[in-house]
């Protein structure tokens, strides 16, 4: 075999309901400029059902498939454990019960060392057994995205913390000693946040390269068990490993300013949407652990939200269960069919159940337009202006 261009790294834990049609979509990569100098090392994180015996069969019908064994520690440890074996230029992570559009790491293998990119990422699809849509987090990271940028010129890739959507070069990878935290969930986001602040560019895939599933078969992932206390507060702590690499190393206010904001609408948020979900005494404890995560945080941070997820803070903050429970059923029933009032160009929002908005957070004439309007595009000749956008 040629020099190894790409590793792909999957940690297997107990998927065998899904890992066949992941394992599928790593042949699907072994073609055009990587075709021959492609490998997928599997670590199999002490599987109980027959997940070890599937990766087996690929290892052993496919020379470039690599199975390893080791006593399971988590999701972390099996990924940190995996990079010993690489011996690619570029690595990538895939979670074995997702799936990698055909040919997408020769797309982001050109782009990479077209740019000499230290990191290359690509847009994501959600999926489950019955349909695909868009990825609500990766669609605002790659909004009017440019070909080529870092995330000091592109703030919103804040939110692109995934680890699986990105080839990585290997030596950039060792060189800044980037280790996975172990025995905590969500250890994507102290690695890949700092790596994108670190990294000399990042090139951009924009076409749908990876689908991450939403199970609907006999098991859930960590990310659809939201309402686990143990889950909230291992957000937490990787969260206080983000701030605490970006207190110490990024200087621009912006950004600083747009972990905030992301801490609020992307991390914390999730728990507060689920108090609607859960026991009265678990929704007033999970309000507690949020409000002692609010005491520090700026009207002017607040201000960058919706106008829903101010709302629901408000309430969190007054402690009222029955305000934020009647928010959350206000957004799910109605939110996304409002209508704008046309002289003030503001949502006809139900005064009495918004009724402390303004003072909550002072919201300035911008911030109280549409908050759901974003551009798609803009068309200019020379007898009109056509402006496309979504609500």
């Amino acid at each position: 075999m040629s020099e190894i261009k790409v590793s792909a790294i999957i940690p297997i834990y107990n998927v065998e309901e899904y890992l066949a049609e992941c394992l599928d979509s790593m042949i699907q990569q072994n073609k055009g400029k990587i075709k021959d100098a492609f490998e997928v090392i599997m670590i199999d994180d002490g599987s109980t059902d027959s997940s070890g015996d599937i990766a087996k069969e690929y290892a052993d019908n496919n020379d470039y498939f690599h199975y390893y064994r080791i006593e399971n520690d988590g999701l972390g440890h099996a990924r940190n454990a995996a990079v010993e074996y690489a011996k690619g230029k570029y690595i990538a992570f895939a979670d074995s019960d997702d799936i990698v559009v055909a040919g997408t790491y020769e797309k982001m293998y050109i782009l990479a060392e077209k740019n000499n990119s230290d990191l290359t990422i690509c847009n994501v699809l959600r999926f489950n057994t019955k349909k695909e849509w868009e990825s609500g987090i990766h669609k605002r990271a790659f909004r009017n995205i440019a070909a080529v940028t870092h995330i000091t010129n592109q703030l919103a890739l804040i939110y692109d913390a995934a680890s699986w959507n990105k080839l990585i070069n290997r030596e950039f990878y060792l060189r800044n000693d980037f280790q996975f935290p172990e025995h905590i969930l969500y250890e994507d986001i102290p690695v890949m946040l700092p790596m994108h602040y670190l990294a000399n560019n990042v090139s951009v895939l924009r076409d749908y390269g990876y689908l991450w599933r939403v199970r609907d078969g006999a098991t859930r992932s960590i990310s659809q068990n939201n309402s686990d206390i143990e889950n909230f507060t291992d957000r937490l702590k990787v969260i206080e490993k983000l701030d605490d690499f970006f207190s110490k190393n990024v200087k621009e206010k912006d950004l600083l300013e747009a972990k905030n904001c992301r801490f609020l609408d992307a991390d914390l948020i999730l728990f507060v949407n689920i108090c609607k979900k859960v026991e009265r005494e678990k929704a007033y404890e999970i309000m507690e652990i949020v409000r002692s995560c609010l005491s520090n945080v700026k009207n002017e941070t607040y201000s960058k939200l919706s106008v829903i997820d101010r709302q629901k803070y408000a309430y969190v903050l007054q402690n009222d269960l029955d305000g934020l429970i009647e928010t959350l059923n206000f957004e799910h029933d109605y939110y996304n069919n409002i209508e704008i009032n046309q002289q003030t160009k503001e949502l006809e929002l139900p005064k009495e159940l918004f009724k402390d908005i303004d003072d909550f957070c002072a919201i300035n004439e911008i911030s109280k337009y549409d908050p759901r309007r974003y551009i798609n595009k803009i068309i200019t000749s020379q007898e009109k202006i056509e402006i496309y956008a979504h609500i």
